[in-house]
């Protein structure tokens, strides 16, 4: 609304980044407004490496991602947490920062954000990078993990996602506001024990087309996220489908409402069981 538009996403022909002028590509004056779109952690590091020099930051984190990262692990874990940590370590080691999962419990599930396909019990020990977490078949995206362990329902976190994100859409792209509720809608009646067989074929077709049109991630964080499940844990839709699922469903979907200086956030219990409050360390 500061341009006195809708606040709405767009395109905006051609994207740069940085600082540039033209907020519609335009090059008179009236038409200029100052964009940044660097985050505000990226803006963070700027005084550390004035003050210390680049080398100093590249002695953190690995070649292709140096410096540090902000992460937040939660979910299944002992100690969810925010804590800043060199990148370059493994997901693993970022688990058992957050106190690991609970004693006799495996970690099933991780997912990047909410934005990236799922990362798996094998996949544990990728190193935290842009690279290496794309060669795995994700994301590192901002830094932020959700963990299941290995009791959790993995179409219960489907669905939950889904909705989510269904929820979000603003409506301004018709296959990602229709195709999200069409997979939610699907994902919850496997939940309930109404879905037919050829509902899970419908939900893999589905989010191949859901990003048609797209002007945010939103879309592609639909496709990627269910369509990670989909593949990663066929044997639990297939439970659903025959009434034989007793994995757990009381899953939450992690969502912060107060930051609360000197004690960190807490979460919100209109979305389930009470999570603890983050340790910020």
């Amino acid at each position: 609304m500061i341009e006195g538009g809708l606040p709405l996403p767009r395109v905006l022909p051609p994207y740069l980044h940085g600082l540039f002028t033209g907020a519609y590509g335009g090059p008179s004056e009236e038409e200029s407004n100052p964009t940044c779109v660097n985050n505000v952690e990226t803006l963070s590091h700027v005084p550390q490496i004035i003050a210390r020099g680049p080398e100093w930051f590249r002695s953190f984190g690995t070649a292709d991602t140096p410096g540090t990262m902000v992460f937040t692990v939660l979910g299944d874990v002992r100690r969810p947490v925010v804590r800043e940590l060199p990148l370059g370590l493994t997901l693993r080691a970022l688990i058992d920062a957050a106190g690991g999962v609970a004693e006799g419990r495996a970690v099933k599930a991780v997912f990047p954000g909410l934005a990236s396909r799922v990362i798996t019990a094998d996949r544990l020990d990728t190193p935290l990078g842009f690279d290496a977490m794309r060669d795995a078949g994700s994301a590192l995206g901002s830094g932020g993990f959700i963990v299941f362990d290995d009791r959790a329902c993995m179409v219960k976190a489907a669905e939950m996602f889904s909705h989510f994100l269904h929820v979000e859409s603003c409506n301004q792209c018709p296959p990602c506001k229709l195709g999200s509720g069409r997979i939610s809608e699907r994902l919850e009646r496997m939940m309930t024990g109404a879905a037919h067989p050829h509902e899970v074929e419908e939900i893999a077709e589905t989010a191949t087309w859901v990003t048609n049109g797209q002007r945010c991630y939103l879309a592609t964080s639909e496709q990627a996220v269910v369509g990670s499940i989909l593949d990663a844990f066929p044997d639990e839709f297939a439970a659903h489908l025959s009434g034989t699922c007793r994995r757990r469903h009381d899953l939450v979907l992690p969502k912060i409402t107060d930051y609360r200086p000197g004690e960190g956030f807490t979460f919100d219990e209109e979305y389930g069981r009470k999570q603890p409050d983050w340790t910020y360390v």
